[in-house]
């Protein structure tokens, strides 16, 4: 999100994407608080109004994907003229069916370390904005580097504790 906000990415999503990444987050963690989800979507659509795609559902009948459930996310991206989606489950989007949409799936890992390379101090700068936005609980920049890293950013992670450790120096 606060790549998008300082305009390093053109960030995307349709509602369905939205849904089901909500439902993901909460069947991880159930104790959080739905209403508190329903604000953070609010607001993180409030923060890029201009990410939410609409009108992709006809490109979807004509994709062939191993999993036919994620259709929508390259529809998505076609609808948007993306160049990029950024998921974990690379395997569901096979390069040969998203090079002939001049499309190309990346992991977030080797996407935020792209861009911690290319642009390292503003990198720097929004996570420790991002450690600074957390109130509950608080957390130090080297804690959400931590928490980056079990979230499965650990390349992005190890090139901002050397970032960190440089500064300091």
């Amino acid at each position: 999100m606060r790549m998008g906000v300082k305009r390093l990415v053109r960030v995307r999503w349709s509602d369905e994407i939205l849904d089901e990444c909500f439902h993901a987050i909460l069947s991880r963690r159930p104790d959080l608080d739905m209403s508190a989800l329903a604000r953070t979507r609010e607001l993180m659509t409030e923060v890029l109004p201009h990410s939410l795609v609409t009108d992709y559902e006809q490109h979807i009948a004509a994709l062939n994907l191993p999993d036919p459930n994620d259709r929508h996310v390259l529809a998505t991206a076609i609808a948007s003229n993306a160049t990029t989606i950024v998921t974990s489950n690379i395997r569901d989007f096979p390069f040969e069916e998203l090079s002939t949409l001049s499309i190309r799936a990346i992991h977030p890992d080797d996407f935020v370390s792209a861009f911690i390379e290319s642009h390292p101090d503003t990198i720097i700068s929004i996570v420790r904005e991002q450690a600074g936005a957390l109130r509950n609980p608080p957390h130090t920049i080297i804690e959400l580097i931590d928490k980056l890293r079990a979230c499965s950013l650990t390349k992005s992670g190890s090139q901002l504790l050397r970032l960190i450790d440089s500064n300091r120096q």
